[in-house]
């Protein structure tokens, strides 16, 4: 049904007090499930706490009539609905979650719809007017690129709190961060104080996954120390800053987000010219240890949307991007090195735009102020230079000789290779740095010493790859193989941390 039948029929139907689902009715098991994951809700609440459960995320957010369906799915077991007296009542948060570079632009759309309609009102009224919106950081990425999803998610924040003040509704932003800064990763504190101003308001919420989670909380002091620079960053970014030179930073931060945006539509061009090319899944699949993910016994989902068991069923390769989960995607690219969701297209990106600007110097200059006063860029260009300096275009190589086609294998790898430099040239020329990370020496001495204990691996994993995807090997001696080459993975993922 067309959107705005959709949104009327179900805003009467949370309105009306009979059931949805009458008990005579015979439904699927599919459906009972879904019914049943409402009324474990509720029974969590009623016989743990009311805090039991927090909020409900719609992944994969497109209407304002999947928020509706949710609630009305709610209604049914009692989580909400109208009382005895006719009034409404309200047990549950709901959250939906952006994803995509297309849901993130149609964003303003959708909530209008929500905050414009009587029947939501009415429930949102009962939680306090405050809604939950979450941002996903790693699909839009593997959408739109680093740069494109990173100003897609800024504008998104901007245009979300302008919406809330508008319509009366208290907005708390909830990030869908990652572990590595493909997915939203890098350091807590300067990725607050980086947020639009004006959009952290007191509070802020956020996912923390992966190897993060041991690596930042393991023990009382780091878990403390952690906690007490997201608190501090929380109240730093809501601090209203001072009247003097406030126009003046305004009218600057209005010349680097105009720019930005010309970066972020020459960078989302040429991302998508990347991961549309004919051969670059083939690349994926063979240069990246993407299939031999499914032997590892962490995922709660498997590696493709589409296809749950391609590994084990030889099923035809994937025909898009999307049809790949985040995080696989990620991890996948990260283990090989190659690592290109941080940083891809980076160079070519800022190197266009230079050129557009007429003088070259004039360019130069503006990205290096940018760099210098603008907390959003600098945070970018810093977590791209952190996962540069991670990558290795030799050990990248290497995987790419598992690619069978060499046409595929060197068309592919020389084009990442040829980026790879050029980001490398470009950041060192905004940054003003001799080598990456000169301006992080800690971090710079940290990864340096570990190279030499996780490039090896890297070779031996290559060697493992190839066996594991020889047909002949099998048995007890196959088992010894994928046994092993989960090690490597391991020990590479540990020893590169925020890879996934």
């Amino acid at each position: 049904m067309p959107e705005h039948e959709k949104i009327k029929i179900l805003s009467k139907e949370l309105l009306s007090i009979r059931p949805l689902v009458p008990v005579y009715s015979h439904i699927t098991e599919e459906t009972r499930e879904v019914l049943n994951t409402f009324k474990s809700i509720k029974e969590a609440q009623e016989e743990i706490s009311w805090d039991a459960v927090g909020s409900y995320i719609i992944s994969m957010t497109h209407h304002a009539s999947d928020v509706l369906t949710l609630l009305l799915l709610a209604k049914e077991v009692g989580l909400c609905g109208i009382d005895g007296d006719g009034r409404v009542f309200n047990r549950i948060d709901i959250a939906p979650l952006f994803e995509t570079i297309g849901d993130l632009q149609r964003l303003p759309k959708i909530l209008n719809d929500l905050f414009n309609n009587e029947t939501y009102k009415r429930y949102l009224a009962e939680r306090d007017d405050v809604q939950e919106i979450m941002l996903g950081y790693s699909d839009s990425c593997k959408d739109g690129g680093i740069l494109t999803s990173n100003w897609e998610l800024y504008k998104a924040q901007k245009k979300i709190t302008a919406i809330g003040m508008d319509c009366g509704v208290n907005i708390r932003l909830f990030h869908g961060r990652g572990g590595t800064v493909g997915r939203g990763g890098g350091p807590t504190h300067k990725a607050i104080l980086a947020q639009p101003k004006g959009t952290v308001n007191g509070y802020i919420k956020m996912t923390e996954q992966g190897e993060v989670i041991s690596s930042k909380y393991a023990n009382l002091g780091t878990a403390a120390y952690n906690l007490n620079l997201l608190a501090a960053g929380v109240m730093e970014a809501a601090i209203e800053t001072g009247a003097r030179g406030k126009g003046q930073r305004s009218r600057k931060e209005k010349i680097y987000e105009d720019a930005f945006e010309k970066i972020s539509e020459i960078s989302y061009r040429l991302y998508r010219e990347l991961i549309e090319d004919k051969d670059f899944l083939t690349y994926f699949e063979q240069a990246t240890p993407i299939d031999e993910l499914e032997h590892l016994k962490i995922g709660s989902r498997p590696s493709y949307r589409s296809a749950p068991d391609r590994f084990n069923q030889g099923l035809p390769d994937i025909k898009k991007v999307e049809d790949l989960r985040a995080i696989p995607w990620v991890f996948s690219w990260n283990l090989s090195r190659h690592i290109i969701p941080g940083w891809y297209p980076f160079g070519s990106a800022i190197k266009n735009w230079v050129k557009g600007q007429g003088s070259r110097d004039k360019g130069k200059k503006l990205l290096k102020e940018m760099y210098r006063d603008w907390l959003f860029f600098s945070n970018l260009v810093d977590n791209i230079q952190m996962v540069i300096a991670k990558a290795d275009m030799d050990i990248a190589k290497l995987y790419a000789s598992l690619v069978k086609d060499k046409s595929v294998r060197d068309g592919i790898y020389k084009k990442i290779k040829k980026e790879f430099d050029l980001t490398v040239k470009m950041i060192l020329m905004i940054t003003g740095q001799k080598n990456i990370l000169d301006n992080d020496k800690f971090l710079q001495r940290s990864i340096n010493l570990r190279r030499p204990n996780i490039d090896p691996v890297d070779y031996m994993q290559v060697d493992l790859i190839r066996k594991i995807r020889d047909k002949n090997i099998k048995g007890e001696k196959r088992q010894r193989v994928i046994k092993t080459l989960m090690a490597s993975i391991n020990c590479i993922s540990a020893g590169l941390r925020n890879t996934g």
